[in-house]
């Protein structure tokens, strides 16, 4: 289907259940909430007006199918314009630009 694709990437949700085994696990949780913190209290540390809620952050699962995307932050959704409901369970291959010379000069 059309919601397959992204440009000229094949980007097929595969990895659903690994999205769901990932956000019910309560060891993942606390990783991401300690990375939260130590991140917030290293921006502050540093007297920078960003916070550790405003960092793009993505996890993707290697052992799922085709390496879906489990988790990704709100700024990883602003920075992108891709929304969670649409990225998760995806690979993220999606990010790459669609015109190849663009791609080669760009991930060369």
């Amino acid at each position: 289907s059309s919601d397959e694709y992204e440009g000229d990437h094949l980007v097929p949700r595969l990895g659903m259940k690994q999205v769901l085994v990932f956000e019910s696990d309560i060891t993942w949780s606390k990783v991401l909430e300690k990375v939260s913190s130590r991140l917030h209290g290293l921006y502050a540390q540093q007297g920078s007006k960003v916070s550790g809620r405003q960092v793009a952050c993505a996890v993707a699962d290697p052992t799922g199918q085709d390496c879906p995307l489990v988790f990704i932050s709100e700024e990883f959704e602003n920075l992108t314009g891709y929304v969670r409901d649409w990225a998760l369970g995806r690979n993220c291959r999606f990010l790459q630009p669609n015109n190849r010379h663009v791609n080669l000069l760009v991930n060369g």
